[in-house]
């Protein structure tokens, strides 16, 4: 399967547009990830802990963008856009009944 973030595929012709695909990805970080990723802060050099769960996000994120794709019987995926955000949370949640 084609992927591009263009809207336009060189050398082809887009027939139809089958419809949009999307996929959310929520991945935490522990306090142990957050405590490596504070002494890079201190020390300098690159967070491999997140780095690691960046391209972990990417990877799940590509391969159920595809699924879908191919479920709209999709030849390619075009104008990809892909964003990431942060949500932080302060205080413990609590699941309420």
């Amino acid at each position: 399967m084609i992927i591009t973030t263009t809207n336009n595929i060189e050398n082809y012709s887009i027939k139809r547009y089958l419809g949009v695909v999307n996929a959310n990805i929520v991945i935490g970080a522990n306090f142990f990830s957050d405590f490596a990723a504070s002494l890079t802060d201190v020390f300098g050099g690159r967070s491999n802990t997140y780095q690691n769960k960046l391209n972990t996000i990417y990877k799940e994120v590509m391969a159920e963008l595809k699924a879908k794709a191919k479920s709209f019987q999709a030849d390619a995926i075009v104008g990809l856009h892909i964003d990431l955000s942060l949500i932080h949370i302060s205080e413990p949640t609590r699941l309420r009944r």
